[in-house]
């Protein structure tokens, strides 16, 4: 397993507790430049060095305009240092879905490690190929059962951005920004339908090919169209 499977975004970490991304960032710096003083501080008297790569590490993620932005990757002690910046009801739901996270991943990482465990050629050829075919298919039912990686949930999130805008174009709309978020709402809706998962942060790469079809092919339904239009009407009476 790469190390960069064994994190979440901060993209994850900002829908996950219901905050735009700049905050969920500039929190993050924040923490990374406290980790910076800590180091500094304790190296002069401890000769103990801390590094804010264990916890966050720099990446970047590709935006619905196609644009480079930054990101973090956060690690398990990330997520929990991250978290004790939040209380209530949001950091109980946060520590819940990255323990989840975390738990559902070393556990793959555990089941792949125990499969594909070097074997010797007297034990190998004591398999059947029944058991080959066996073990074969548990390894590709842990490798779809495993979460999207970064690169993966990014795309997914720029063709829904991409799709949107081509309705919007080939429909010639011009959409309110409530219009605009009925729009979002009624394709993330439908993805969570087909793949049975209450967030897009908790797709699997068994849902990939699924999602990116689905998202190729969507069109607003009938009863969305309405509510559009709707929205229109109340826009243009409040105008």
């Amino acid at each position: 397993m790469q190390t960069i499977e064994r994190t979440i975004t901060s993209n994850e970490v900002a829908e996950m507790v219901g905050r735009s991304h700049d905050n969920v960032l500039k929190d993050i710096r924040n923490i990374v430049k406290q980790i910076g003083d800590v180091k500094t501080h304790e190296s002069s008297i401890t000769g103990e060095v801390k590094n804010h790569l264990s916890y966050f590490i720099e990446s970047t993620y590709l935006n619905s305009q196609n644009k480079e932005l930054p990101n973090y990757m956060l690690t398990k002690k990330g997520c929990e240092l991250f978290s004790t910046r939040m209380t209530g009801a949001k950091g109980t739901q946060f520590a819940m879905g990255y323990i989840d996270h975390f738990n559902q991943m070393e556990n793959h990482i555990k089941q792949v490690e125990t499969i594909q465990k070097p074997v010797t050629q007297t034990e190998l050829l004591k398999m059947t190929a029944g058991s080959l075919i066996e073990m074969d298919t548990r390894v590709t039912e842990l490798e779809e059962n495993a979460p999207l990686s970064p690169g993966d949930y990014s795309y997914i999130s720029r063709i829904v951005h991409q799709k949107v805008r081509q309705v919007i174009t080939e429909r010639q709309l011009n959409p309110n920004t409530k219009q605009r978020q009925l729009l979002y709402k009624e394709l993330n809706g439908e993805i969570k339908q087909i793949t049975n998962t209450p967030t897009r942060s908790q797709l699997r790469r068994q849902h990939f090919a699924i999602v990116t079809g689905f998202v190729r092919d969507w069109q607003p339904s009938n009863a969305a169209l309405v509510i559009y239009k709707q929205l229109e009407l109340v826009e243009s009476e409040v105008g």
